[in-house]
């Protein structure tokens, strides 16, 4: 009985605000440090690859005395190398303490998550559940360790609405001021917060204030936001003689985001020439070969951004159906990679990201149902600045792509208004308002099958070649070609190879890597092999041609260093061999494991399904083949396998129904 006299009061204590700043930081930092103790050691952490790469290089530069950049950034969070410089200066150039700075900013942010609710709801326990859902939100924890400006970013944009709602109640010159500083941080990695910055001065505005009020608020934070974003476009001009906010990349996101092949998110148009590994010098090599002179950034930035314009003006139509789609990719449950992919990570890598439970498919359908029923019912100023915030947020990311890290800033939140709406819901359930709790619940079953209506899902192929050659630079780096490290990049490097499609665009990249590593370890004869199809691929001018003439000469000189039978396989061709012998019952298992470890292996779902078929099994074949046509639903191979089963099983007309729904709508 003592016991629990003692354990009561602790509950009520927590709930009712004394300890949940602590226990938030505590849930968030205790798992995102167990996250990043996991990745620490994997090579793709180790040797940084995209933007990571760009921002890690910038930094040693800036370490070796380089402080002011000569050349136009081109990515857009130029503050971020000079944070990684100074943590690198006092760690012995270590990434993993850049990455925990980085976990306690995100664990922060978790915590200002607190504060937002309490502003909004009022209510304890939403505040609380708020911010706990921010410490487990599972995109959240991922990005807040990876090498990227965001976990920065989001702290900001959370603190500086915190303190804009603050500024104004208080009437406090210093909570304007800390605002500002925080979103003008926040600006120099999302250049299009600033769209926000209006916002946030007519909130400060009230006409309850004087003249005087209104006017020091506003200054102040202005003041402080410039203080922070203008030196960087001052460097930008002074340097470069060219006039960037921040940096120069706006008009080919622009591009990508609207042409006639954009899906929404970042995939560059086949045959436009521009590579990904290089995406600045390419952009500017094509819009100077157009122009027929040499560009400044700023300029190839407007080429691309009136080659976007060119499509919008011409086909209205087919750009008005690219905004509803980015529409619903932006609240969609989907988290969409533009760096690592979060299921890849959390599957292969990271299995305690399964803590890390919470997601969109959660927030999002309630946060979506509170914010329509705050709207009719009555929103507060503070909930007009929230929401103010998402709208001129989705509004200003619309005209270029949708990301998982693009995303992140709106979601503390989406946190608030999901939590703020099951308060309510809470408060007419007790109050027996049972036909307005049944009309929000209708409400919330609609959101929640917008939000978690499959749209598209990204393939691992793309992930596993940039880890795979992580492998390789680390085999490299220890100067070890037969080691464990190679030996996983060729592992990896083929089942990427296998599992994708012909017209992928990372096969090019994926042959290229795999002949550096075969090479390095001696199969020449491998690695020429894979260097023809990489000019199969990119045609002349590719990376292939000065590498293949290296590889002849090495093949002529020496002959293959190792056998085939060296070169470690992949489960699917251990599979293939069992398949070329009859032993069905031997492969089968091997496909299965592949089938779960990697749901997107298109070779193996379509051999796990003919080798049924042959079994007569056209049951488990069928269930096989249409469970991969739900993943690739463009796969005519796919399509033509299942109608070819269902006319073994009779079924003519059904087999002819499915072959024209397929070309109806391809």
């Amino acid at each position: 009985m003592k016991t629990k006299n003692m354990i009561l009061p602790k509950i009520k204590k927590i709930i009712r605000g004394q300890y949940p700043v602590w226990i938030i930081f505590s849930a968030a930092f205790i798992l995102r440090l167990g996250y990043l103790f996991k990745i620490k050691d994997q090579p793709f952490y180790i040797f940084p690859f995209g933007d990571s790469a760009a921002y890690y290089q910038r930094a040693l530069e800036i370490l070796s005395g380089k402080i002011i950049n000569p050349e136009m950034p081109f990515l857009g969070s130029v503050f971020y190398p000079y944070f990684m410089s100074a943590i690198l200066l006092f760690s012995n150039q270590s990434l993993f303490f850049v990455s925990l700075i980085q976990i306690i900013f995100g664990s922060l942010a978790c915590c200002l998550v607190w504060h937002l609710s309490w502003k909004l709801s009022q209510s304890r326990t939403a505040a609380l559940l708020s911010g706990l859902t921010a410490a487990f939100y599972g995109p959240l924890v991922f990005l807040d360790a990876d090498l990227l400006m965001i976990s920065i970013t989001v702290m900001s944009a959370t603190g500086g609405l915190l303190f804009l709602v603050k500024a104004r109640e208080e009437k406090k010159t210093r909570w304007a001021v800390v605002s500002g500083l925080l979103l003008g941080l926040a600006c120099l990695d999302r250049a299009n917060l600033v769209l926000f910055i209006p916002a946030g001065v007519f909130f400060l505005y009230s006409k309850r204030q004087s003249v005087k009020i209104n006017l020091g608020l506003t200054a102040a934070f202005l003041t402080a936001l410039l203080a922070v974003a203008l030196p960087v476009t001052i460097s930008n001009s002074l340097h470069n003689k060219d006039l960037v906010l921040t940096g120069s990349n706006m008009g080919i996101n622009f591009f990508i985001g609207n042409n006639p092949e954009a899906p929404g998110v970042f995939m560059l148009p086949e045959g436009s020439g521009l590579e990904n590994s290089s995406l600045y010098q390419s952009s500017k090599m094509i819009a100077e070969k157009e122009v027929g002179r040499e560009l400044k950034p700023t300029e190839v930035s407007r080429y691309w951004l009136g080659r976007g314009l060119e499509f919008i003006i011409s086909q209205p139509l087919a750009e008005a159906q690219l905004m509803l789609k980015k529409i619903g990719l932006f609240f969609n449950a989907y988290e969409i990679p533009n760096h690592l992919n979060f299921y890849f990570i959390k599957r292969e890598y990271a299995p305690v990201l399964n803590f890390a439970f919470l997601g969109f498919w959660f927030v999002g359908p309630l946060a979506l149902a509170g914010i329509f029923w705050l709207i009719k019912d009555g929103i507060s100023g503070t909930g007009r600045l929230y929401l103010s915030f998402l709208i001129i947020y989705l509004i200003s990311l619309l005209p270029f792509f949708v990301a998982d890290r693009y995303r992140l800033p709106i979601v503390p939140v989406m946190i608030v208004f999901a939590w703020d709406s099951v308060i309510r819901l809470g408060s007419n359930l007790r109050l027996k308002q049972y036909p307005v709790l049944t009309a929000k619940l209708i409400t919330l079953i609609m959101f929640i099958l917008f939000v978690n209506w499959p749209i598209l899902k990204f393939t691992y192929s793309s992930d596993r070649i940039e880890v795979s050659r992580a492998h390789l630079e680390k085999a490299m780096a220890q100067k070890d070609p037969g080691g464990s490290d190679n030996r996983q990049a060729i592992e990896g490097l083929k089942w990427a190879i296998e599992a994708s499609q012909p017209f992928d665009p990372w096969r090019a990249p994926g042959h290229f890597h795999l002949a550096r590593a075969y090479a390095y370890q001696g199969y020449y004869s491998g690695a020429i092999r894979e260097l023809d199809k990489v000019k199969e691929l990119k045609g002349t001018n590719s990376p292939a041609d000065d590498a293949i003439r290296l590889v002849k000469n090495e093949y002529d000189r020496t002959g293959d260093l190792v056998r085939h039978d060296d070169i470690p396989q992949t489960p699917f061709e251990k599979a293939q061999e069992f398949l070329k012998t009859g032993n069905y019952e031997s492969a089968i298992p091997i496909y299965q494991k592949i089938i779960k470890r990697d749901p997107f292996h298109l070779a193996a779902i379509n051999r796990l399904g003919l080798i049924y078929y042959d079994l007569k099994q056209y049951r488990k074949a069928l269930q096989v083949l249409n469970r991969g046509m739900k993943i690739f639903p463009d796969n005519e191979v796919l399509n033509e396998n299942i109608c070819h089963i269902y006319r073994q099983m009779g079924q003519n007309q059904k087999a002819e129904r499915v072959r024209k729904n397929f070309i109806k709508k391809h």
